[in-house]
């Protein structure tokens, strides 16, 4: 795992570590470092170093630069680590709120914060029902914005549709098989879900986001294709002869199939929206 998401609750609650510690580790200069060498200019102000932080992700968040910005917020978190700032006995202990609230923030973000400062994701193979229907929520709409990590359910190297069709059938009392391929995995969602696959013939009296699920049926089967089967265990969802426009759309494509099937089981399942 090499980044957080870069979401607005995080930006806040990590800026907030940094919060009034004066001549505290870590340092202007070794802040400045991490953030420099994860891409992006740190202010030359008179600001403290939790607006200066805050500035930094915010102008990331706006610009839509959140390889970038993840990438530091996780950076600069290990610096804390590195300085003792999550251990009470040591002098730059940050405080007990400030860990708790952006240890809440993290949790909802599928994410734990240890007491020593370690952050890891939530293994998904824990959660169940409702709960995970949620969490692969959260990663379709990280995957929407092109986060690489995201089209694959962190931690486990799965691919975030196959992930999201399998809990579908659990949660709809369907059986499946793993030794069945993607496509029958993903009819077996779809149907299950009474949406429409590429063969399922047109009606004229049918609703018409039928077709659109047609399309992302056929979308869904493209991208898996694309799956760098070699490779994904090395971070890489996607073959290599993707550029890195072509691998972000394709991403962002994952996330929105994966909203479409998790949305459309929260309505099933009477989930409020």
């Amino acid at each position: 795992m090499n980044s957080l998401p870069l979401e607005e609750e995080i930006i806040y609650s990590l800026s907030e570590l940094f919060n009034d510690r004066g001549q505290k580790q870590p340092s202007h200069a070794e802040i400045k470092n991490v953030i420099e060498r994860g891409g992006l200019s740190y202010p030359e102000t008179s600001e403290g170093k939790s607006k200066k932080i805050q500035t930094v992700l915010f102008q990331a968040y706006e610009n839509e630069r959140y390889k970038e910005g993840g990438n530091i917020s996780l950076s600069l978190c290990k610096l804390l680590k590195a300085k003792g700032g999550f251990i009470k006995e040591t002098k730059n202990y940050v405080g007990d709120d400030p860990i708790a609230s952006f240890r809440s923030i993290l949790r909802q973000y599928n994410f734990i914060l240890s007491s020593d400062g370690y952050i890891t994701p939530v293994a998904l193979e824990g959660l169940e029902g409702r709960e995970l229907t949620e969490v692969l929520l959260k990663y379709a709409k990280r995957a929407q914005k092109g986060i690489e990590d995201a089209a694959l359910v962190v931690g486990t190297g799965k691919d975030l549709i196959e992930a999201t069709a399998k809990h579908v059938l659990v949660e709809l009392g369907n059986s499946y098989s793993e030794h069945k391929n993607f496509e029958f995995l993903l009819a077996q969602c779809f149907m299950a879900l009474g949406m429409k696959t590429s063969e399922d013939k047109s009606d004229a009296n049918e609703r018409k986001t039928h077709e659109i699920e047609r399309h992302l049926f056929s979308l869904a089967l493209s991208i898996n294709r694309l799956r760098n089967k070699e490779g994904i265990g090395h971070g890489r969802p996607f073959i290599s002869e993707l550029v890195e426009d072509e691998s972000k759309i394709v991403i962002e494509l994952v996330g929105v199939i994966t909203e479409k099937i998790l949305l459309q089981l929260k309505k099933q399942k009477n989930f409020q929206i």
